[in-house]
């Protein structure tokens, strides 16, 4: 799950719908899990912008 979510966060803005309505339903179920996801997400950008 939270690979999916990175992976479509690399992909770019073309994939963005699909992930947008995922990411919709997996909000109402798995706020903390969001959380870590963002946190990940938030890490690799950064991991990147050092690059």
């Amino acid at each position: 799950m939270i690979r999916k979510y990175i992976y479509y966060s690399h992909v770019g803005l073309n994939m963005a719908e699909k992930p947008f309505i995922d990411w919709l339903a997996f909000e109402k179920t798995h706020m903390n899990t969001k959380k870590m996801v963002l946190r990940v997400i938030e890490q690799i950008i950064r991991e990147a912008e050092e690059e």
